[in-house]
């Protein structure tokens, strides 16, 4: 579920780019300093039937041969990995344990053979998953986001292995999308990007140099590019165009279980504007500071479930990564998922009613969630909150807040105040009430 965009802006660069520079100055000393102790590769901690069916101890080896990498032997153990994923996924196997499984297997193939080049060993580069994989979530076929950090000027004998380090990449049979960057060029299209920014939003570091890892956390943060407000009116302009391209409704025939309103994207978007504003990492952290209950909680995660399971089964049932709940895939995974012809009701209608109505709970939280987010934002912009008892308008809503707690009929002219200033707002097409600290 990366955020890039395509190859030619995010993705596969050569490795002779990386020798230019943009010139752009970014807060905090340059990367070249080197780290003595690269990251040690370690063994996944994965679900049993992956994890009896890889010789993990052999792949290791392959990973790291005395010759470079076997990049024929590592793509079979992979394509094994896979095999196993796919029929732990038949029998039932929580599909977080998957989706996170296969992850970490990506990482334990990518780190051993990095370090196998000795990538890491002068302190010049960083190996970065970003994106949906910096999530640490990967569906069968969903990209493998990377972004290797250089420092400014690359040796040649390690420019050499970087470029075997890329080809690997690619014999490995695995989607990737990548990029060489320096920390000056990285900042530059974070700026100029609000995708490539969320990209590096929720970067990890997978090997190499951890202090230039450390710089670039700094040199994005909100304080130097993006600060929350406007990253939040970028998200927002960015979904309301998605939303627009599919019709701005979750009850399409065909939906989209990945950019459709109600789609993992909308539950991604409510995380990103979260983590760029009150700098949480996780939605649960949402619950204690009151944007969401436990139950709300609780709903939007059996929802993604739901979600990664479609996008899952889509992605073994297509061979490909297909996001669109197409008719011809509909009754297939309607069996899958257990489902059968009633009296009143197809197995697929069945099954379909059940998308729908977990795709429009997931499109209701979510608009909540970034009512609550653009009403916290209202709050603190310039660092004045809002006149109590006053509507303000922002976006395309007006938020109300009393001025203190109020029965049933002290409340009710304050809230045709509100109403008020909603009609008298021309771009306004709700009337939120803000939430009292």
């Amino acid at each position: 579920m990366g955020t890039h965009r395509g190859r030619h802006r995010y993705g596969f660069r050569s490795p002779h780019a990386a020798r230019r520079g943009t010139g752009c100055r970014v807060p905090g000393p340059a990367v070249n300093a080197p780290e003595s102790r690269p990251l040690p590769v370690r063994q996944p901690q994965l679900p049993e039937p992956l994890r009896s069916a890889v010789d993990w101890q052999a792949l290791a080896g392959h990973c790291r041969g005395g010759g470079g990498p076997d990049a024929g032997a590592c793509r079979e153990l992979i394509q094994t990995a896979d095999h196993a994923l796919a029929e732990a996924f038949r029998i039932g196997q929580d599909i977080e344990t998957l989706v996170t499984g296969r992850a970490l297997m990506v990482d334990f193939v990518l780190e051993s053979a990095w370090n196998a080049l000795g990538l890491s060993q002068d302190g010049h580069l960083s190996l970065i998953a970003v994106g949906g994989y910096g999530r640490g979530e990967l569906h069968p076929r969903s990209d493998v986001d990377l972004l290797i950090l250089r420092a400014e000027h690359l040796p040649d004998p390690l420019l050499d292995r970087l470029q075997r380090f890329v080809g690997l990449l690619w014999d490995l049979g695995l989607p990737v999308g990548h990029s060489v960057r320096t920390l000056q060029e990285c900042v530059a299209e974070a700026q100029a990007d609000v995708t490539v920014m969320t990209n590096l939003l929720e970067s990890r570091l997978l090997a190499g140099e951890t202090r230039a890892f450390t710089r670039l956390t700094e040199a994005i943060g909100p304080e130097h590019i993006w600060p929350a407000a406007a990253f939040f009116e970028a998200k927002m302009a960015e979904q309301r165009r998605r939303h627009h391209k599919f019709g701005d409704s979750a009850y399409k025939l065909e939906p989209n279980v990945k950019e459709g309103p109600g789609g993992l994207r909308d539950i991604q978007t409510v995380a990103w504007v979260a983590q760029r504003h009150l700098g949480v990492r996780r939605l649960h952290e949402l619950v204690p500071r009151n944007f969401l209950t436990e139950d709300e909680y609780a709903d939007l995660m059996e929802g993604r479930a739901w979600l990664w399971r479609v996008r899952f089964a889509l992605h073994l049932l297509t061979g490909r990564a297909e996001e669109r709940l197409l008719f011809e895939y509909q009754p297939e995974l309607a069996r899958q998922f257990g489902y059968h012809d009633s009296e009143h009701d197809l197995a697929v209608e069945q099954f379909m009613q059940r998308h729908f109505r977990t795709v429009t709970d997931i499109e209701r939280l979510s608009e909540m969630l970034l009512q609550h987010e653009e009403e916290e934002l209202l709050a603190s912009d310039e660092g004045r909150p809002p006149s109590p008892s006053t509507a303000a308008s922002r976006s395309t809503r007006v938020f109300w807040r009393p001025p203190e707690p109020m029965s049933s009929g002290a409340i009710r002219p304050h809230c045709w105040s509100c109403f008020w200033s909603c009609r008298s707002t021309p771009r306004s097409r709700a009337c939120a009430p803000a939430r009292c600290a």
